[in-house]
């Protein structure tokens, strides 16, 4: 228990000061169990809410919906300070997670095994400056807020780093990134323009996916990740599992 807790306390401390690349070696096996939409989780990471490049949106913290497994928190973690650091603009804006314990979830049929998040798009004023984002708004494909009294645009650029920074993390793999069909191909439409890698538009691709049996996520990306290797017995993945994801839940690499 003692180990537990101080890998724990490790984690934190390297959130905080923004030097966190992925889950220690020697992190505790994780504690998801069941599927998204019918699971649990044990010894949840309670994810501080803020840190280096990012903070939870403000009802976050009164839902106490910030729990995760310690891979998608790292996951998280390292998106928030590739944007820092290559995209510098204000922080990334996060919403639910999972319940400490997961199960049922407010608001959501998933978020119930500490696999999936909400993020809130990043977004620019008028003017082109990046903005912080305020609230969840919506947007059309050619990336202008569709909501009421909104002004601001669609950050293509930066919204496009944080999607690649999870379309190339190898552990954990991820699964989906849920976002609205026109916004999927406004991204994969800059990324192409910009001489991206082929094999990460081709896995973008496949992830970026407007959800068929809920709202079409115009608002925000909703980022799903594959059972992890360190996993509670009777974790569930639902298909598909994609032809570069190990059994295990790893991803190979993309290679130059």
């Amino acid at each position: 228990m003692r180990r537990i807790i101080a890998v724990a306390a490790g984690v934190l401390a390297v959130i905080a000061a923004g030097s966190w690349a992925g889950p220690a070696a020697a992190a505790p096996p994780e504690g998801t169990s069941g599927s998204p939409s019918h699971g649990a989780l044990a010894g949840a990471f309670d994810m501080p809410l803020a840190g280096a490049g990012y903070r939870f949106y403000g009802p976050v913290a009164q839902r106490q919906a910030h729990y995760a497994t310690l891979e998608l928190a790292a996951l998280i973690a390292r998106a928030a300070r590739v944007l820092r650091r290559e995209v510098p603009g204000p922080p990334l804006v996060l919403g639910d997670m999972s319940a400490e314990h997961g199960g049922p979830l407010r608001h959501h049929a998933s978020h119930q095994s500490g696999r999936d998040i909400d993020v809130i798009f990043l977004a620019r004023d008028p003017a082109g400056a990046a903005v912080e984002a305020a609230r969840f708004v919506r947007f059309d494909g050619a990336g202008r807020c569709v909501s009421e009294g909104c002004e601001v645009r669609f950050d293509v650029e930066r919204n496009w780093w944080f999607v690649r920074t999870l379309v190339v993390s190898t552990e954990p793999a991820v699964q989906w990134i849920f976002v609205s069909e026109p916004l999927a191909k406004l991204l994969l439409d800059w990324a192409r323009a910009q001489g991206e890698h082929p094999t990460i538009l081709a896995r973008a691709r496949r992830l970026l996916k407007q959800p068929g049996d809920s709202a079409p996520h115009d608002d925000h990306f909703h980022v799903r990740i594959y059972c992890p290797p360190r996993r509670a017995a009777g974790c569930v993945d639902a298909k598909p599992r994609w032809p570069w994801v190990s059994a295990d839940g790893r991803a190979a690499p993309i290679g130059r």
